[in-house]
């Protein structure tokens, strides 16, 4: 025999339940042959043996019935593989109980017939519309004896209801009139200058940026939002303070420095219009009147160029004040 000719047991089991529509069984065959064991497959040969002798009991006797029931009216014998004989709506439904039996409940969730379903779904719907039918009477319906059959309806003898207890409602008062929205007045134009729209913001955040010579990638994925700007900005104000930390001594209020003393405080304040702020110079610490020595510990370079910008500072004041004098 041929390479072509040879048959696979297996291919053929497929092909076989494909033919009389077990596909799912196919499919699960399938996957247990990639599962199977050596022992299992050691027993094949003699397991294929017993199968096709009973195969063929099976048939022979399948063929001795047909020819029996030639002559029989009702063409039924017990070895038929098939039986063609009709039968009754009671046999039918014994038929399909019994197979619903032997399905497994694990998958197969409801364990009745049609018909059970039906009455089932009827029963259901009939029960809640007698609950509703309940419920509407007892709420729209004026009973003077509870227990009494209901003789009227709730068109004719209907209940005195208080809505207020039904629906809750709350009171708004509108200081606008009804057509505030509609109408363009002075008032409507005003913008109020203390709040930042998104658009003032990134404004405000682009100047600040061109300022510092700070500039980010367009097309960057995803594009960075306001919180990741301000976070950069801050990291450029701490790489000028590395990079000057003679200008930054000065200049910044730094944590956790005792010498030079902090720059004055700019305190801001709103104006009596309400349109803008003015900002003043607040001093904390008192003027020293002597300059300062750089001798021993304090002696470095540091100390040095921060003391000589503060006498540059102070004397540059000093010139600001005799001028106005």
């Amino acid at each position: 025999m041929s390479a072509e000719q040879t048959l696979s047991w297996d291919k053929e089991f497929t092909r076989f339940f494909k033919e009389i529509g077990l596909l799912e069984t196919s499919e699960c065959l399938n996957s247990e042959l990639a599962i199977l064991s050596r022992s299992q497959l050691e027993k094949l040969p003699d397991e294929l043996e017993k199968l096709v002798e009973r195969l063929i009991e099976r048939l022979e006797k399948h063929v001795d019935a047909k020819e029996e029931v030639l002559d029989k009216p009702d063409k039924t014998h017990k070895d038929l593989l098939i039986k063609r004989r009709r039968q009754s709506i009671t046999e039918d439904e014994d038929e399909n109980k019994e197979r619903i039996k032997r399905m497994d409940g694990e998958q197969v969730q409801i364990r009745a017939t049609t018909k059970e379903v039906d009455q089932r779904i009827s029963t259901f719907i009939q029960a809640k519309r007698n609950e509703l039918d309940e419920s509407n009477r007892t709420e729209f319906l004026s009973r003077h004896d509870p227990t009494a059959d209901d003789v009227t309806c709730a068109r004719t003898d209907a209940r005195e209801i208080n809505r207020n207890i039904q629906m809750k409602f709350d009171i708004v008062n509108n200081e606008d009139g009804p057509l505030a929205r509609s109408t363009t007045t002075a008032a409507n134009k005003h913008k109020d200058n203390t709040t930042l729209t998104s658009a003032d913001s990134t404004e405000r955040i682009n100047n600040i940026e061109q300022h510092l010579n700070v500039k980010l990638d367009q097309n960057a994925d995803p594009p960075f939002s306001i919180f990741e700007r301000i976070k950069i900005l801050e990291n450029t104000l701490m790489e000028i303070e590395r990079e000057h930390p003679t200008w930054a001594a000065v200049h910044f209020n730094q944590p956790n420095r005792t010498f030079p003393p902090p720059p004055p405080i700019t305190y801001i304040t709103r104006t009596p219009l309400e349109d803008g702020y003015t900002s003043t110079k607040i001093n904390t610490t008192a003027p020293q009147t002597a300059m300062l020595k750089t001798t021993g510990r304090a002696n470095s370079s540091l100390t040095r160029a921060v003391i000589e910008q503060l006498n540059i500072h102070k004397q540059l004041s000093d010139a600001m004040s005799d001028s106005h004098v």
